[in-house]
């Protein structure tokens, strides 16, 4: 049995090869019939109004590539407020009071509100040092199991690089790596011990090159020393040509170059492929802090720049009601409205919307880019509204179509 709806779609997530379309609005939407049956697309056509009927706004479900699903809804608004200090010293003491029962709660109530509200994949970065880093990263496998028919998770393990050139960091990557995790770790000032961490991010590329395995780095979370540490892994990209996927997750200080600085960077990132994924939330929250000030300059990827120059760049929540970020609901589309704001991006433009869409699928490598096509999966978030302004303003209901079937 054949089921339809008609719909106003993004272009921009409709199959570019589809041609015989209504003419796009000035909002970048096509009036369109998605047929499906069985789960997949199974025909695109032409929607021809008549008496200026107006239909609902739909996009593919929605990904978030960064997040710390594990700690979310572990802190009180009080306790965020004190920049990265406080925040760590909050983070360590919550670590300590872990137990499985806590996390299961936590990690399902997170993933089910993510789901509810039209995210179809998540990348979630996980503290394995921590004291309870075993049992959080166990807690996670499990979820992921049991979620793997509704919700994409992917966990990176998150340590110290030196720590993963040690015989113990060895054997935890090769566990990781049976698992279908990724390899994670921090760069970030002070590099006045350059030599250092360039030797450090060498040995720890070869690790991951060696596993197969993909890399999700903190880098340049930070308002000082620009760019510092994604020129450094440029620069060993360049040299040594290692062929796995590695993201840069922050990138945060790069935007404080100058102009020129920023678009050559930007265009020897992308020459190595190199791949980046901005946070404004954390970081608007915790960088350029200033006792009894307001701070004027607070540091974000350059995005634009980035994507100018071929890098692929998405945008990711990072943190949600936990130590570093006092708020957040795993919302994407609250995520979209902020970051228009703060990068003058559109999601009626191809750039603000791959953001969110295309962007993360291609970094996340998963199967479904998020393009409706003929044989794709019958997905879609449907919105009681018309327009990007309506939706924006106000908030709509949402539905969710998965596999041909409304939730």
């Amino acid at each position: 049995m054949q089921n339809s709806l008609a719909v106003q779609v993004p272009r921009d997530l409709l199959d570019p090869l589809i041609t015989d379309l209504p003419v796009i609005d000035p909002e970048g939407l096509v009036s369109i019939i998605l047929i499906w049956s069985q789960g997949q697309i199974t025909d695109i056509k032409p929607f021809k109004p008549s008496n200026n009927v107006s239909l609902p706004l739909a996009i593919s479900p929605l990904l978030d590539p960064h997040t710390h699903i594990d700690k979310s809804y572990s802190s009180k608004i009080e306790l965020s407020n004190y920049g990265m200090s406080q925040s760590l010293l909050v983070n360590t003491i919550e670590h300590s009071f872990r137990t499985r029962n806590i996390l299961e709660k936590r990690v399902n109530y997170s993933l089910h509100l993510a789901w509810c509200q039209g995210v179809r994949g998540i990348r979630t970065h996980v503290d394995t040092l921590s004291p309870a880093g075993r049992l959080t990263w166990e807690v996670l496998q499990d979820l992921r199991l049991q979620w793997i028919d509704r919700l994409a998770l992917q966990l990176v393990a998150l340590a110290p690089l030196p720590y993963w050139i040690t015989d113990k960091g060895f054997d935890l990557a090769s566990k990781v790596v049976r698992s279908g995790g990724l390899l994670g770790g921090i760069l970030g000032p002070p590099y006045s011990k350059s030599l250092y961490a360039k030797d450090d991010v060498l040995k720890f590329l070869y690790l991951a090159q060696s596993l197969n395995c993909s890399v999700d780095l903190h880098i340049d979370e930070s308002s000082a020393e620009p760019g510092t540490g994604v020129r450094l892994i440029t620069s060993i990209m360049e040299r040594c040509k290692f062929d796995i996927s590695i993201a840069c997750s922050h990138t945060s200080s790069m935007g404080l170059l100058s102009i020129k600085d920023c678009r050559e960077l930007s265009n020897r990132m992308a020459a190595v492929n190199l791949q980046v994924i901005s946070l404004p939330w954390t970081n608007f929250w915790l960088l350029g802090r200033q006792e009894q000030a307001t701070p004027v300059m607070r540091p974000i990827a350059p995005i634009y720049q980035l994507q100018a120059a071929g890098v692929n760049v998405c945008i990711g929540s990072d943190n949600i009601q936990d130590a570093w970020f006092p708020m957040g609901s795993f919302d994407i589309i609250k995520l979209i409205c902020f970051s228009i704001w703060v990068t003058h991006l559109t999601p009626w433009s191809r750039q603000g919307l791959s953001l969110f869409t295309t962007a993360p699928s291609r970094l996340m490598g998963l199967e479904w880019d998020g393009v409706f096509r003929i044989g794709a999966p019958a997905d879609i978030l449907l919105f009681d509204c018309q327009t990007w302004q309506s939706l924006f303003s106000e908030f709509p209901r949402r539905r969710m179509l998965r596999r041909g079937q409304w939730d």
